[in-house]
């Protein structure tokens, strides 16, 4: 099955030959293989083993549907599956052509004059990120008014498309935690629907209990005490704060603080009473 489905069809024309072009379901826009190849008298086999070694062609690459394919000698149009290019990937697919293997002598010239246009402007539209400026400006020196202010409009180009990727890149990133904190919400939501958290009796004995901790700590030099004992229990139950812990792991929260008591205290400190407290349970 074709990965691209056809939105639309539109006449192109390529090397002097009128055939289809498909604009996909994913909004862009594909030409057929074969036809381009046919167009230039290459192989679209060999051309086909050239795109997948290609990383930048290969992904350009797609199975699309056609519902107006030339079909045989007439030119019948039927509907067909083939491999087809992102359009916006033809020109550096022209730029690797290997013009020897292309037996029409009006098309090798033809492509000869694209590839030296394609390698002139691809030094326009990169150049000024393989050199400093001071030497792209001794270099523009030589230039005519006109071509200075290509060259300058390129560079300026240039820049946009950097600032545009290093945009999207930190766009990416807040979509990344925008992602996640959905997530977090959304464990959350699960969380406090199907969970009885703690009750109010059992959030007052907590607090007393985290605060006999906290003092510990603190006199023993732990900067931000309080704060220091919260984390302990909010990593421990993997939950962003206690008073989300649930009802049933209480006796299990009163343990962990005990613990945390004991290990702050010299041996055979006795626990005050209030870790020994009964659990208290709601009633509903």
């Amino acid at each position: 099955m074709a990965e691209i489905e056809s939105i639309a069809e539109f006449p192109f024309e390529f090397y002097g030959q009128l055939f289809t072009i498909v604009l996909g379901n994913d909004r862009k826009l594909y030409a057929p293989i074969p036809l381009m190849c046919a167009a230039l008298h290459v192989q679209p086999t060999g051309q086909i083993q050239r795109i997948q070694r290609d990383p930048v062609l290969v992904d350009a690459m797609r199975l699309v549907k056609f519902e107006h394919y030339p079909y045989g000698d007439q030119g019948e149009l039927r509907s067909r599956e083939v491999q087809a290019l992102r359009l916006d990937r033809l020109p550096y697919f022209l730029g690797g052509i290997d013009i020897s293997r292309i037996s029409n002598d009006e098309t090798k010239e033809a492509v000869i004059r694209f590839k030296l246009e394609f390698a002139d402007r691809a030094w326009a539209a990169f150049r000024s990120e393989l050199l400093p400026p001071d030497m792209l400006a001794e270099l523009d020196t030589a230039l005519s008014p006109d071509q200075q202010a290509y060259y300058g409009m390129m560079d300026r180009a240039t820049e946009i498309r950097r600032d545009l990727l290093a945009h999207e890149g930190l766009l990416k990133g807040h979509e990344d935690r925008i992602e996640k904190i959905e997530k977090d919400i959304d464990t959350l939501k699960a969380r406090l629907v199907s969970v009885v958290t703690l009750n109010k009796s059992q959030m007052r004995q907590a607090q007393k209990m985290i605060s006999l901790v906290a003092k510990l700590l603190e006199k023993k030099g732990v900067s931000a005490s309080f704060a220091n004992v919260h984390g302990r229990v909010k990593d421990f139950f993997d939950v962003p704060s206690y008073t989300l812990i649930a009802e049933s792991d209480f006796s299990k929260l009163r343990r962990f603080l005990a613990q945390q008591y004991n290990a702050n205290t010299p041996p055979g400190t006795p626990l005050p009473t209030i870790f020994e407290d009964p659990d208290q349970r709601s009633l509903f």
